[in-house]
């Protein structure tokens, strides 16, 4: 069963219009707390999609897997984040064992950016960066094209 999915909306927004183009329409699927509303039911992308529908936003595209190195650092610095980044991770690598941040800091400067991979969670985590964020910027650096 897929868990309820939620997103970020505002009082009054149509909230039904919103759980039904996501797939649940269901008044016992839905509800609405700490300015989210959760459904029941349905995926996370076709919830984005349909608040996206309902509110004549954008619809965001597909999350990258993956992004080159330079999309990634093109992004981050688009974004007014890579000195931050750079600066958390030279930071934590000082507190690891000599080949350990030697590692980290080879995956930063040459690595590809694996979306699921521990490094890019270790990012998220000493930044800090929300998934939404993560997956905003890596649907910025897949549109990077160099």
């Amino acid at each position: 069963m897929i868990p309820a999915a939620s997103v970020a909306v505002d009082v009054g927004a149509d909230m039904v219009a919103i759980a039904t183009k996501a797939g649940n329409p269901s008044p016992s699927a839905r509800r609405y707390a700490d300015g989210r509303l959760y459904v029941v039911g349905v995926p996370q992308a076709a919830l984005e999609r349909a608040l996206a529908e309902v509110l004549g936003l954008p619809i965001p595209g597909p999350v990258p897997a993956s992004v080159s190195n330079l999309q990634a650092r093109a992004a981050m610095r688009l974004a007014g984040l890579f000195e931050v980044v750079e600066a958390a991770l030279q930071q934590h690598a000082a507190t690891l064992p000599p080949v350990e941040a030697a590692i980290l800091l080879d995956a930063w400067e040459r690595g590809a950016f694996e979306r699921a991979s521990p490094t890019i969670a270790l990012i998220a985590e000493l930044v800090p960066l929300s998934a939404q964020q993560l997956d905003d910027l890596f649907r910025a650096a897949g549109a990077v094209a160099l």
